[in-house]
């Protein structure tokens, strides 16, 4: 106090006095208002997150319903990696092929019903013309007989092999194939002169290309099933597959 006696008092400051007594009501009112905010904060209602399947209070942070087990991360994007929509395109593609092969299965085995139903009406109605035609008549009426029995057989078969193709697409396919082309041998046999038929060719043509399209799908499709790349060939999966034991042993 005595250093500062000396000293001239600069125009409009106060004393040392007079300045802690301004400077004390100053904090306390800063911590009258810092008391106040606390109460504030502590009375203000906590806003709590609830489950829009159950509405159980969920938890700070939760990613599932601790009552329901639903899924909260609704709002989260999903991230593709690069090559999951190209792989996605393919996988659709194979899919394709497999039920147009499928799908042959079906028309085959309807159309062979439908022949055989249309053969079977035929006799039903002309049955007294043929039989009064004598053994020609009684000929004709015995060989669409067995037509009727080849056909209605047939579209069994196909319609069988349908209903197969949609648990085990890739031997149902094979066998379809294996029936149609050996139908298709028996039709030229019996009927040469559909060689010159180019509609009859490009009918066949299609079927075939579906069911080994639908073969060639169903066997990309069962080597993704066992971990290996749809592209590789039976000697470099058996490789793999090989590794593969070893490697668990």
């Amino acid at each position: 106090m005595a250093e500062h006696a000396g000293r001239p008092r600069r125009k409009g400051a106060k004393p040392l006095g007079a300045q802690a007594k301004y400077a004390e009501p100053a904090a306390s009112g800063a911590g009258d208002s810092r008391q106040g905010n606390s109460d504030v904060a502590a009375t203000a209602p906590v806003e709590t997150a609830v489950c829009p399947k159950c509405q159980g209070v969920l938890e700070a942070g939760a990613t599932f319903c601790g009552h329901c087990g639903a899924s909260l991360a609704t709002g989260r994007k999903r991230t593709y990696k690069p090559g999951d929509r190209v792989r996605k395109s393919m996988q659709r593609n194979r899919e394709s092929k497999i039920k147009g092969g499928r799908n042959v299965l079906l028309i085959l085995g309807m159309l062979h019903f439908l022949v055989a139903a249309g053969i079977y009406v035929y006799l039903s109605v002309y049955a007294d013309e043929l039989s009064v035609a004598g053994e020609t008549g009684l000929a004709a009426q015995g060989l669409m007989k067995l037509v009727v029995f080849y056909y209605g057989g047939l579209g069994v078969v196909f319609s069988g092999l349908y209903l197969w193709a949609r648990s085990s697409p890739l031997p149902a396919l094979v066998c379809g194939l294996v029936v149609y082309l050996t139908f298709m041998v028996v039709a030229i046999v019996i009927n040469p002169a559909s060689l010159l038929s180019p509609i009859a060719w490009i009918i066949r043509l299609g079927i075939v290309g579906a069911f080994t399209g639908g073969i060639k799908s169903a066997l990309e499709m069962r080597r993704i099933e066992r971990g290996l790349s749809p592209y590789a060939s039976g000697a470099r999966s058996h490789a793999v597959r090989r590794k593969r034991k070893v490697e668990a042993a």
